[in-house]
């Protein structure tokens, strides 16, 4: 991966997800995380941190977007 295209990603200790994988959409403008947080996995969008001072509200929609996309990896129901 290019180290200088990669997106900021938060500490580890701010989110409750952990993020295992990164990937580029097809036209190379947006950011694909794959996360995961005990049996549940989830693949969302990886929101762009616009400004430094909002780092709270983008942390609450990275851990939203991967709540609401998640699945359980263990049980398939």
């Amino acid at each position: 991966m290019d180290l200088e295209r990669a997106p900021h990603l938060p500490p580890k200790a701010k989110l409750s997800w952990h993020i295992s994988r990164l990937s580029l959409d097809r036209d190379g403008a947006g950011w694909f995380a794959t996360g995961w947080k005990g049996h549940r996995v989830a693949v969302i969008r990886l929101p762009p941190l616009v400004d430094a001072r909002s780092e709270e509200a983008w942390l609450r929609q990275i851990e939203n977007s991967f709540e609401e996309g998640a699945f359980d990896a263990v049980h398939s129901d």
